[in-house]
């Protein structure tokens, strides 16, 4: 098996992604999509976009709390993971709770669908709001006792208004959906820690109802948290339930309980069960610990066989230290690929039960290769630097103090509380302060290290603003006087700080009213954030820039285009979007390497910044293809001077790593309101006037005209009618004959391809070979033409005609394919025609990748066969490369010939031709001759043969044979 990770929005080009990693072939693939997008017209939306390009695929998703992608903490995200399977068949299901009795049916009604004999493992992922988990997996149980079962329940982003859970057949607001893994070659590993410590008084539920606790301690459940983690965290449940759960006991394993719900009567609805008379305490997670436990976890996990990890987590534990999480994460990705997400509640599965976790990181390993060991070297001890622990420690610091209050009678037990307080003050990695009439008055360690301090009485009396960024003074002035005299405990907030030695670097602060020496001051616990910070400035420049040119991505450019046209909101401000396509880029990559191709897109992005004011936005969509957003444009012709800047500055001169290059570019240009209002429509007008500037010569630009559309609309039916034309026995090939100049004898003929279409009627084949060379059908289109040809010849020859020479066109991506001659042979000895009798027939375009072209064709000439250059002077009509083609014969465009007996310059130019044609030693062919007076030029000229309306227009096979017989009734001989 393999999986693939990608951070996803609705600019990035899916399909690319799926066919850039070889997706598309499986036939068995789970999508796991994990979004911090509760709603329910994305999640549809997703859905139906991954169906539509992978419809066979097993879907499961739900929304989260966070999103997990290798070492990536993401929030309000999507990530899709795709894994692929070899030897593991896939089901799904979805229970809708609407449809069912309670959590425990569904559970079972779930499993009675997807739990087979050869079932390894159930992935569930269930809402949040309203899932018993513990109910849930009993009902699972009810149907096999052995079944694993991983995942977790459901997040929003703690607005706890909805969740999702979803599968390709339907989304859930309230319910569950499964995905079963069936296979005997499955290997499934699991992982979990939790690491949370208990902390304050023992307490016991004297009143309970299966996940709901009426009574701790004969005291209404909300009263317990009033009591001992203050009213401000009380009346903020269900939301920050995640800091502060109860641990209690459960088969020997310490389990933790979040708030789902708090209600009217003072009761509290928890994820899973608790019953009356469970000892419960509070708990804190502990980061040392958590960093031990991962980094115990990954060295056991680095010598088994694991190719996929999937991670479902606490959110609490991204809450309160998503640096630890990050850190952790490192741990696995070096492992496998690793995604997931932070849960309401982890499902997981000890030896001979699955339980309802909480607050813990669970993982799902998966191989189908016994051999897949990474042998990753996992670091041998954990670094503790930077451990986070400011949003537990508001709440912790209120604990003590109450619990300080309760034993205040007993003066031994409050001074050891004290001293107790003042090592875990003295000894916290996170910084912890207070100041009083401006000043600061206390600094612990961990803080005189964050601002660059040698010791904390370096800091004493010394105002707290010197270390504030100037751009926080009014804000942090204001959270300070609501502490100090509203006596308002602060939300936690960033801010910048500068260290002694003047760096800057981020922080997130709490602040809580404190008393110092009878003078009200503030309390402030401080967390660096700087790494966080990069981190997500790397995350957002990987998924907005393209890391080749460092322009705008696609995703980012959707993004601000859309932006400016929510921006200007129907006012009808003039902008105009320019698509450019690099033209024949293709071939440098092809003859001098991607690295030299990859330098010069660079040099391209910034000459392209150079033509372009600071208020437009240039992006790279992808290989050569470039966009521009010009805004505030006074008139259309703003847009015609960008694109007339950009083709003068694209066509200077490139000189990289040696070589020089001439580069031109084709561009199309779409305008603000008048062809369209939405970013699809301006990009899709944009590149239809782009492709009507390459069939214009390529170097202009094309501005959008709506019969652009009309004419687009045709060439899509004309390919479409195209892709099916040679299955349904539509083309035909037509012969002109080729005659001698002095003898009028026929010397060979011209096979010519005719399309006839139902529904089109005669195509013309300037309206189908174009597309037939852009869409890559030229190339089983030609191998038929040639495979007709030859077999016509032979039947001819065998028929007692005289032998005559056939010349067949082949186009250079023919030629260029790989195999030409390969197939040139095949075909030959097919229809056992002598290779001497084929001319293959091609225009001068063959000179733009002369190395490959020439090694070719001197193949074919070893064969036998003929080599003919066609429409000569209308192209390169190089000499240095003409002499170097093996090629026998020259055939003069007609647009020479037409007027060669009225135009003089006409008749010097195919008399120069034919004379140099000769001291090559090549023959002659002259195209398009309609008139005595041609016959009678072109015979002055010496030219050696003609073909031309003169002598016929190309007809099918059987009127041909016809010309043949009367051609051979008036020849004596040939």
């Amino acid at each position: 098996m393999r999986t693939w990770n990608t951070l996803y929005d609705e600019g990035l080009d899916l399909q690319e992604f799926l066919k850039t990693n070889g997706i598309e072939p499986y036939q068995s693939i789970l999508v796991q999509v994990f979004t911090g997008v509760s709603e329910r017209a994305y999640i549809e939306r997703l859905r139906t976009t991954i169906l539509a390009l992978l419809p066979h695929a097993i879907l499961i998703g739900a929304t989260t709390d966070g999103e997990i992608i290798g070492n990536a903490i993401c929030g309000r995200s999507t990530v899709l993971s795709f894994s692929v399977f070899e030897k593991t068949s896939l089901a799904s299901a979805a229970i809708d709770y609407e449809k069912t009795p309670d959590s425990f049916a569904a559970g079972r009604e779930l499993a009675q669908q997807l739990v087979r004999d050869k079932t390894k493992v159930l992935i569930l992922f269930a809402d949040g709001l309203h899932t018993n988990g513990d109910a849930l997996l009993h009902g699972v149980e009810s149907v096999n006792g052995n079944i694993m079962v991983s995942g977790g329940l459901a997040g929003d982003n703690v607005s706890f208004r909805g969740t999702f859970v979803f599968t390709q057949e339907q989304v859930i607001g309230k319910g569950v959906a499964g995905v079963a893994l069936h296979s005997d070659d499955l290997i499934v590993n699991t992982g979990y820690h939790s690491d949370w410590t208990n902390i304050g008084r023992l307490m016991t539920v004297t009143k309970a109802d299966k996940n709901r606790v009426y009574e701790i301690e004969h005291m209404p459940a909300v009263e317990i948290y009033q009591k001992y983690l203050g009213a401000d965290i009380a009346n903020k449940l269900p939301q920050v339930s995640v800091f502060f759960p109860l641990l209690v006991n459960r088969k020997g394993h310490p389990v933790i309980r979040t708030v789902l719900g708090a209600q009217d009567d003072g009761s509290l609805l928890f994820a899973g069960t608790i019953h009356e008379g469970d000892q419960v305490q509070f708990a804190y997670g502990n980061a040392e610990r958590v960093l031990e436990s991962s980094l115990r976890i990954s060295q056991t996990l680095s010598v088994l066989p694991i190719e996929s990890i999937f991670i479902y987590t606490c959110s609490a534990r991204k809450r309160f230290m998503p640096e630890i999480e990050e850190r952790e994460l490192r741990y696995f990705q070096h492992i496998a690929p690793t995604a997931g997400f932070f849960t309401r509640g982890e499902f997981y599965h000890f030896a001979d039960s699955n339980e309802l976790l909480s607050q813990t990181m669970t993982l799902l390993l998966l191989s189908e290769d016994p051999q897949a060991a990474s042998g990753y070297q996992v670091p041998s001890e954990v670094n503790y630097e930077d451990v986070p622990r400011i949003d537990y420690m508001k709440a912790l610091a209120h604990l003590i103090n109450v619990t300080a209050d309760e034993l205040h009678s007993a003066n031994t037990a409050l001074k050891e509380n004290e001293e107790r307080y003042r090592r875990l003050i003295e000894s916290s990695p996170e910084t912890i302060a207070v100041h009083c009439e401006g000043k600061f008055v206390y600094v612990n360690q961990a803080g005189a290290r964050l601002l660059g301090a040698n010791s904390p009485e370096e800091l004493y009396g010394r105002p707290y603003e010197d270390f504030l960024h100037p751009d926080y003074w009014q804000l942090v002035r204001e959270r300070v006087r609501q502490s100090e005299q509203e006596k308002k405990q602060g939300d936690l907030i960033e801010e910048k700080l500068i260290r002694l030695d003047g760096t800057i670097i981020d922080v997130e602060v709490v602040t809580i009213p404190f008393v110092h020496q009878n003078k009200p001051a503030t309390q402030v616990f401080v967390r660096d954030i700087t790494e966080r910070k990069k981190q997500e400035d790397w995350i957002k420049r990987q998924a907005y820039f393209d890391s080749l040119t460092g322009l705008p991505n696609r995703r980012l450019f959707h993004k601000q285009l859309v932006s400016a046209l929510l921006e200007d909101h129907g006012n009808g401000n003039m902008m105009a979007v320019l698509f450019l396509d690099l033209d024949r880029f293709k071939s440098i990559n092809d003859t001098l390497g991607h690295t030299v191709g990859d330098n010069l897109l660079r040099v391209t992005a910034n000459r392209l910044l150079g033509c372009l004011r600071e208020t437009d936005i240039v992006a790279r969509l992808g290989g050569d293809e470039f966009t521009i957003l010009l805004t505030n444009i006074r008139q259309r012709q703003c847009a015609v001077e960008v694109a007339e800047r950009i083709i003068k500055s694209l066509s200077e001169p490139f000189h990289i790593q040696g070589y020089e290059f001439f580069l031109t570019t084709s561009i199309g240009i779409s305008f603000y309101p008048n062809d369209g209002e939405t970013y699809e429509s301006l990009i899709k007008h944009a590149d239809t006037a782009m492709y009507y500037a390459k069939e214009g010569g390529r170097n202009n630009f094309q501005i959008y005209t709506a019969d652009m559309n009309t004419k687009a609309l045709e060439r899509l039916v004309i390919e479409n009618y195209l892709r099916k034309a040679l299955e349904n026995s539509e083309l035909s090939l037509y012969y002109q004959p080729v005659v001698e100049v002095n003898s009028g004898k026929i010397m060979g003929m011209e096979a010519l391809l005719r399309w006839d279409n139902p529904e089109l009627g005669r195509v013309s084949p300037n309206d189908y070979i174009p597309i037939a060379e852009e869409t890559g059908l030229i190339v089983p289109i030609g191998e038929w033409a040639l495979r007709t040809a030859c077999a016509q010849n032979k039947a001819w020859q065998d028929a007692g005609y005289p032998p005559l020479r056939i010349a067949v066109n082949l186009s250079a991506r023919q030629i260029l394919q790989g195999n030409i001659v390969e197939a040139v042979s095949n075909i030959l000895q097919e229809t056992d025609l002598d290779p001497k009798w084929l001319t293959l027939e091609m225009t001068e375009t063959i000179m733009q990748n002369s190395d490959e072209a020439i090694t070719l064709l001197h193949k074919l000439r070893l064969m036998g066969v003929r080599i003919s250059l066609d429409d000569f002077g209308t192209g390169y009509s190089s000499l240095s490369y003409l002499k170097r083609l093996p090629i026998n014969t020259l055939k003069i465009d007609q647009s020479f010939v037409r007027d060669i007996s009225r135009d003089s310059v006409n008749a010097a130019i195919a008399k120069a031709i034919i004379e140099m044609a000769h001291t090559l030693r090549l023959n002659v062919i002259a195209e398009g001759v309609e008139t005595e007076e041609q016959l009678s030029s072109l015979r002055d000229m010496k030219c050696d043969h003609m073909q031309g309306y003169l002598f016929s227009k190309p007809v099918p096979s059987k009127e041909f044979e016809r010309l043949l017989v009367n051609w051979l009734t008036e020849t004596a001989s040939w």
